[in-house]
């Protein structure tokens, strides 16, 4: 039975830094990509305006009655001091 070693990113000259950036620049939709190669936008930007709208996709609540939620702050204890101060 033959072994099979598939080489790896060291044996191919490629440091961890540049497979980084490849796998980040591969994720991208091409459109993206396009503006990242013509310096039009950083990747940084892009990436902060694609984890946004992910962001912006998931708090999305459909039919949800009220987009609000309140925390309450901290109430009294039985002896009428305040929580906070202690």
């Amino acid at each position: 039975m033959a072994v099979v070693c598939t080489p790896t990113l060291e044996d191919q000259g490629v440091d961890k830094k540049t497979a980084n950036l490849v796998r980040k620049l591969a994720a991208l939709e091409p459109t993206e990509l396009n503006a990242v190669v013509a310096r039009d936008k950083t990747l940084a930007a892009t990436q902060r305006e694609k984890r946004a709208a992910e962001l912006e996709k998931r708090l999305e609540r459909p039919g949800a009655k009220y987009r609000v939620i309140y925390a309450a702050p901290p109430g009294r204890t039985r002896r009428g001091r305040d929580q906070a101060l202690r």
